[in-house]
This record gives structure tokens, C-alpha cells and sequence, in this order.
């Protein structure tokens, strides 16, 4: 039972360090983008925006999900193979870092073309300065991998907070000594904010292999005593196999995100190039499209991170014997995906409720804001799409990520052309609530298909009732919110523009108002008691409501 406890504990310690790196590296890209807009213009943000899903499906492919992997692998060895654990880091240090190099060397190689296939050829400088960072970030992952399997989470989240910091920095170095940037030499710009990334993987990958290294010392005396052992696992090229098997489908899900980042940055510009706009335009009116993008992507990285930290808990409860154990990992799952719900659905409705004034807060102006409202609507759906492929993964489905992924490539670029040739360039918005809902939607369906169990109910009338319950709760929570939000605008929105500078004024009420409906939220799923004492247990945290079982009004026995 202390164990268990324990268990619990350091997983919740862990997935709180995870996911408060996550936080804080996705608000300092946030801020990160602020100045590059405010300083180089729509244009540039544009080529930036456009460039940078390029970057983010190469690392998906060569890198996402071996992390996780790394750590499922090293959890599953931990208790009783040290020796596995060199095995395991040593095929994943050889197996990204030749990933990395094959897609570092191929972005480099096609940058050109991809750049014509954007329809703006001054992104290929742009593309080239990132392919350094692909290698160095390919490296990073194996270790971060390493880090989160034997349970040091600090390690992991420290490193990439400071090369999301480097990075920015920069970033801002280059703007600042700019002394003017232009349509003719906005692509060697972007290219130099770029070469950012690099450096900050490059002080990453230092950080974790120093390290490393140091531990190794500190525990070479007692490797010693033990240096004649037979390893345990099969040789080198076993692990390999193994981890891209526990890798690949988590690869696939995770692409989702990022693959349609770059079908937009595909069809946008080309449809509205083909519409009548030059070149320039067309990735001037991307760069406005993307303006929402940052704070989607803080939303979809906390929850992503938030399920990566927890999936080797879920997958030591799955695969135990007793059936204790694989209960436990049900209400894992129940736990997960009601949190991803509610903050999903949080964010979506605040965003809607604040979108000129953050508009004008983080770019001067309130240019694309209708954009902007119909893109908030599918943090509920990406959100989901970010938790789905892990919990996916800890059932040990091997295609369901694949699917996700086609899916939505393929839904998100049809519906593009489709709603583009109506509508514009909001039309792409449309595409992106229809493409995320449906894909969100077939997810789900999956993860039923898996377990037969959605919310710990199962599908019947009482649990039909208790699906319901879970939903008004959670609508309720965020109606409450939305109700704050607009009361506190409708009072106070006015005075704060009035008695001090416009922008300065509207930053400092977003900000207040935002913590303050946060605050309202989270009162409210507490006091709705939206998360049952099973469920709080199983993340650690004691419930001092006892052993009632909110959701369905039973007691547990």
C-alpha cells in the first residue's frame, strides 16, 4: 500500500515537472513571437509560421514518441535489469542520431523545393537554418527519454526550458540589431531568428550528456562490483527493434498537430495566391492566420506532455496481473481524459470571450480576430488529439495513431480547397474546426473500442446518465467562467483603456481577468466535484471526500 502511494506520488511529481516545462517554454515561445511580429511584421511571421511545422513534423518523425518509449522500456527494466537501462540509452542515442542526421542532411537538401511548394521562395534560408537543430534535437530526445524513465523528470523539463530560452534569446538578438527588414530581406531575417533553435539544442544536448556523465561517476564505483554480470536484455540491435515498435505508433499520433500546420502552410498561401494575392500578401495574411497558433499550441503541449509523463504508470497498471491494477489504469484513463475536456473546453471559451482584446494585446491591432475566434474552437479537439495517441499507446493499440493522423491530414486539406474557394481565407478556420471535431471524435471512439469504458462507465443507461453528469459538469464550470469573464469586461474593460495607455491598459485586464476566470473555473469543477476520491488517489492527491464515488453516487465497496 506505501508503495503504491509512493508510486503515485513520484508519477504526479513527475508529470508536474513535465508539464510545468511545458508551461513555461510554450510562454516564453509565446512572448517569444510577440516582438517577432511586433518588430519584423506580418511578412516575416508569416515565413516564420509557415517554416517552422516543417521543423516540428521532421522532429515528430525522428524523435516524438521515442522519448516516451525510452521511458516505458526503462520502466519496465528498472526493477530488475540495471543493465538495461545502458542498453536501451545506447540503441536510442545511435538509433535518433541517425534519424537525426538523415533528416537534417534531407530538409537541407530539399529546401528549396519545399520553399516553391509554399509558393514563397525566400523560406528555403529559413528551412536550411533549422537543419542543424534536427540532428541536435534528435540527440536531445534520447536522453530526455533516458531521464523520464528512471523517474528524474527534473532533468528533462530543466533542459528544455533553457533551450527555449537561448533560443529567444536569440531571436531578440537578431531583431535587434536589424537595422531594417524588408520583402527583400525577410527570408535571410527569418533565417537568422531560426538559427536559434540550433543553438539552443546544441546547450540542451550539453546539459543532458554532462549530466549523464556525471551520474556515471558518481556510480562507477558500485558499476564495478557488477561489471561481470551477463546484460539481461538481448543485444543492441533487440532494443533497437524494440523501441521503434513501442515507438512508431506514438510518432504517427503525435504528428497530427504538426501535419496540419504544414497542410496549411501547403494550401493557404498557394489558394490564395491562386485567388489574385502576389506572394508576399499571401504570406503577409498566413502570418495573421497564425496568430492564434502560440496560445493553441501552450494549450495542446501541457496536455501532450501532461499524458507522455504519466503513460508508464499506465502501462505498469495495464500490463500487471492483478486485476486491481488494470482498474487502476482505467481510472487513470477516466482521470485524463475529464481534465483534458475541461481545460480544453476552458480555454476555448475564454479565448472566444477575450479575442480582440488579446489580439491587440500580443499584435498591436485587432487584424484577423474572426480568425482568430473560429481557431480558438478547435483547442477542445486538438487538445484531445494531444492526450488520445499516448493513452492510445498504454493500451498497446499499434495503428490507431496512423489513423489519426491520415485522417486528419487528408480531412484538413480537403476541407481547405473546399472552404477557401467559398470564403477566404477564414475558410481555413472552418477546415480547422471540422478537420479537429471529426478526428477528436474518431479518437475517442478508438480509445471505447479499446476499453469499452468511457468515464468509468460503461455503456448502458447508467452509464449514459453518468457520461451526462461528467458533461454538465463541466459545462457548467465553464459557463460560470464565461459569465465572470463577461461581467468583469462589461465593468471594468472601459475604465482600464481610459485611465492608461491603450495596448498597456488592455494587456494588464487580460491578464487579471484571465487568472481570475481560471480561478472561478477550477473553484467550480471542485466544488462540482467533477473528479471522484478513485481518481485523485490514483494522481496522488488525498480526498478528504471520502470513498464516495461522485460521479455515479455510489459508494465504493
Amino acid at each position: 500500500m506505501q508503495a503504491d502511494k509512493y508510486t503515485a506520488k513520484v508519477a504526479a511529481q513527475g508529470a508536474m515537472w513535465l508539464t510545468g516545462a511545458v508551461v513555461v517554454s510554450k510562454l516564453i515561445g509565446v512572448l517569444q513571437k510577440i516582438p517577432l511580429q511586433n518588430i519584423a511584421g506580418d511578412y516575416v511571421f508569416g515565413i516564420y509560421n509557415a517554416v517552422y511545422p516543417i521543423y516540428q513534423l521532421i522532429i515528430v518523425l525522428a524523435t516524438a514518441g521515442l522519448p516516451t518509449a525510452i521511458s516505458i522500456i526503462i520502466t519496465e527494466q528498472s526493477a530488475s535489469d540495471s543493465r538495461g537501462l545502458s542498453f536501451t540509452l545506447r540503441s536510442a542515442v545511435a538509433l535518433l542520431s541517425i534519424f537525426g542526421i538523415i533528416s537534417a542532411l534531407a530538409l537541407w537538401g530539399a529546401s528549396d523545393n519545399i520553399a516553391i511548394l509554399f509558393g514563397e521562395p525566400a523560406a528555403a534560408d529559413a528551412l536550411r537554418s533549422l537543419a542543424p537543430a534536427v540532428a541536435l534535437a534528435a540527440l536531445a530526445a534520447a536522453f530526455r527519454g533516458y531521464y523520464q524513465g528512471i523517474g528524474k523528470m527534473s532533468v528533462s523539463a530543466i533542459s528544455q526550458v533553457l533551450e527555449q530560452l537561448v533560443r529567444v534569446t536569440v531571436m531578440i538578438a537578431v531583431l535587434l540589431s536589424a537595422t531594417a527588414i524588408t520583402i527583400n530581406n525577410a527570408g535571410r531575417v527569418t533565417a537568422a531568428v531560426m538559427s536559434g533553435s540550433a543553438v539552443g539544442a546544441s546547450i540542451a544536448c550539453i546539459l543532458l550528456i554532462v549530466t549523464y556523465w556525471w551520474n556515471q561517476r558518481r556510480h562507477i564505483q558500485s558499476a564495478s562490483h557488477n561489471s561481470n554480470q551477463k546484460p539481461l536484455i538481448a543485444p543492441y540491435y533487440v532494443a533497437t527493434k524494440r523501441l521503434l515498435t513501442v515507438a512508431m505508433p506514438a510518432v504517427l499520433g503525435a504528428a497530427v498537430v504538426p501535419m496540419l500546420g504544414v497542410v496549411d502552410a501547403i494550401t493557404i498561401p498557394r489558394m490564395l495566391a491562386a485567388s489574385g494575392s502576389t506572394s508576399s500578401e499571401a504570406m503577409t495574411w498566413f502570418g495573421i492566420y497564425s496568430r492564434s497558433q502560440p496560445l493553441i499550441q501552450l494549450i495542446v503541449m501541457v496536455i501532450g506532455s501532461l499524458g507522455a509523463a504519466l503513460v508508464p504508470r499506465l502501462v505498469i497498471q495495464r500490463t500487471a496481473l492483478q486485476m486491481e491494477k488494470q482498474q487502476e489504469a482505467q481510472t487513470g484513463i477516466s482521470f485524463l481524459m475529464k481534465l483534458t475536456l475541461a481545460i480544453c473546453a476552458a480555454a476555448a471559451i475564454g479565448l472566444l470571450s477575450l479575442v480582440n482584446e488579446i489580439n491587440v494585446m500580443l499584435y498591436r491591432n485587432t487584424e484577423g480576430s474572426a480568425i482568430f475566434a473560429w481557431l480558438a474552437i478547435t483547442i477542445l479537439g486538438s487538445g484531445l488529439l494531444a492526450m488520445l495517441p499516448p493513452l492510445l499507446q498504454s493500451l498497446g493499440a499499434t495503428r490507431s495513431p496512423a489513423l489519426l493522423l491520415l485522417f486528419a491530414a487528408l480531412l484538413k486539406g480537403v476541407c481547405n480547397i473546399w472552404l477557401m474557394g467559398h470564403y477566404g481565407i477564414i475558410g481555413a478556420a472552418y477546415a480547422g474546426v471540422i478537420a479537429f471535431t471529426l478526428t477528436a471524435a474518431y479518437g475517442i471512439w478508438l480509445l471505447y473500442k479499446r476499453t469499452r469504458i468511457i468515464f468509468l462507465s460503461t455503456w448502458n443507461n447508467q452509464g449514459i446518465r453518468s457520461i451526462i453528469t461528467v458533461m454538465l459538469k463541466i459545462v457548467v464550470s465553464v459557463a460560470l467562467m464565461a459569465l465572470f469573464l463577461l461581467f468583469t469586461k462589461l465593468l471594468f474593460y472601459q475604465w482600464a483603456t481610459a485611465f492608461m495607455l491603450h495596448r498597456l491598459g488592455i494587456s494588464l485586464f487580460v491578464l487579471t481577468v484571465v487568472i481570475g476566470g481560471a480561478a472561478v473555473f477550477f473553484l467550480s469543477i471542485m466544488k462540482l466535484k467533477l473528479f471522484d476520491s478513485a481518481e485523485l488517489q490514483w494522481l496522488g492527491i488525498q480526498s478528504k471526500r471520502g470513498n464516495d464515488d461522485v460521479i455515479s453516487g455510489r459508494k465504493r465497496k
